[in-house]
């Protein structure tokens, strides 16, 4: 395979496989509309490590951002394991293992109009200086203060910028971005998640593995710090390292150019092998997340999605920035007024019962919530869940929630009551010391 230089990677993004331009009058531009609404595409994606995978035991799912679906990994077969989920989860909680997470959306935002209009958009401050290398999380918001979607930003150029998405929202924050974007603005957005592979390293292993992999490149946390990236380059690739991981632990995520991801593989898991890491895939991803109350977004609420745009930062417990944006008259409005919360939710005794999700929450016996996402935590040895409680006669502050006197029960399918405990934080690693060590 020839290399090629991944020119998205070399300081200002270039690179395109799709141009979304939005002209100054927002009349109709006829390749955003279809990017933004496409059907659904027969035939399913796959990264150029598909082969590769599928050669070391992989069980292969699908996701659809609603302009396509990609195949990935859910587990990896072997026969000597009886429960590959536990075992993948606790090769990245005791060590480190490897994601191929390139069914991300990965977005170019680009134009003189960029940073304004990200500005007005995101929850928390975007206008920071390129040399800073800092990843901003956050929320896209819509004017009532609801949550459109939760993007990890990165600003490449004074005028471009890096937009990280969870694998299912393309579609929709195409149309968010096309109805939000203010008229006469001069911004191109640009889907380059075919141009983009990514490769996920995550586990207490993690640091010493790419330090193998990059030995010029300095991984301490003094030098690269939670929530940073890099540029660098490995067996002649180029690689945009950032600093952050769905699964709540120490990693970094690896960014190359898709044709270039195998050589970058090949490098990853050769330095990897000395210390026993292995693949692994989205089935033990669902658990580590949940016990880390990382979120999912979704246009309904169903099992696996804690957010819609029906919620608000606010009521997640997000940061949001002073400054002025579309969201700050509604959010303004609703501080001091919050009458749910987003809370981690586990049975009081270790039970091999397993929540299904949509569940009812109980406070002194009446309905006061609902159980969303549920996962089983190995570590902790009981289910835990992400999930809403809400008070319907007036503001919910955390004091009213974290009440040691009130009593908290999860209604079973089976009409069974689970004693419960209801938390602000994770189930695991709450204060976040793993993923910043």
């Amino acid at each position: 395979m020839g290399l090629r230089r991944a020119a998205w990677l070399a300081g200002p993004l270039r690179c395109s496989t799709r141009g979304v331009s939005l002209p100054a009058d927002k009349k109709k531009n006829s390749s955003f509309i279809d990017d933004a609404t496409a059907t659904v595409m027969v035939s399913p994606r796959r990264s150029t490590l598909y082969d590769t995978l599928h050669s070391k035991g992989m069980v292969v799912g699908e996701v659809n951002n609603g302009v396509s679906s990609m195949q990935r990994a859910i587990y990896f077969e072997d026969e000597g394991c009886e429960d590959r989920v536990k075992a993948e989860y606790f090769a990245c909680r005791e060590n480190a293992a490897i994601w191929d997470m390139s069914s991300f959306v990965k977005l170019k935002i680009s134009g003189p109009d960029a940073c304004a209009e990200l500005e007005n958009m995101c929850s928390l401050t975007i206008d920071r200086p390129v040399s800073e290398g800092r990843l901003v999380y956050c929320c896209l918001c819509n004017k009532d203060g609801g949550v459109e979607g939760d993007v990890t930003v990165l600003r490449t150029g004074e005028e471009e910028f890096y937009m990280v998405i969870g694998a299912e929202l393309l579609r929709h924050v195409l149309q968010y971005l096309r109805s939000t974007i203010r008229p006469g603005a001069k911004v191109t957005v640009t889907d380059i998640s075919d141009d983009v592979g990514v490769l996920c390293c995550a586990g207490p292993t993690s640091r010493a593995v790419l330090s193998t992999m990059a030995p010029d490149t300095d991984f301490s946390n003094e030098a690269f710090p939670f929530a940073t990236a890099k540029r660098l380059t490995v067996d002649g690739v180029s690689v945009l390292a950032l600093r952050v991981c769905f699964m709540g632990d120490l990693g970094w995520e690896l960014h190359t150019d898709m044709e270039n991801l195998p050589i970058l593989y090949d490098a990853l898991t050769a330095a990897a092998e000395p210390y026993g890491v292995k693949d692994a895939g989205y089935a033990c991803l669902a658990n580590l997340r949940t016990e880390k109350m990382f979120l999912h977004w979704g246009k309904n609420m169903r099992v696996g999605v804690e957010v819609t745009a029906d919620q608000t930062p606010l009521e997640l417990g997000f940061p949001v920035k002073k400054t002025p944006f579309i969201a700050s008259e509604a959010l303004d409005a609703q501080r001091g007024n919050i009458s749910r919360r987003l809370i981690t939710i586990a049975p009081k005794d270790a039970t091999e019962l397993r929540f299904k999700g949509h569940e009812t929450l109980l406070r002194d016996g009446k309905e006061v919530g609902i159980v969303c996402t549920t996962a089983y935590s190995y570590n902790l040895e009981r289910p835990v869940a992400i999930g809403w409680i809400e008070n319907k006669e007036g503001p919910a502050p955390w004091k009213w929630v974290l009440d040691s006197d009130a009593h908290h029960e999860v209604r079973m399918e089976d009409g069974t009551l689970v004693a419960c405990y209801v938390s602000k934080k994770a189930a695991f690693d709450s204060e976040g010391v793993r993923m910043r060590s």
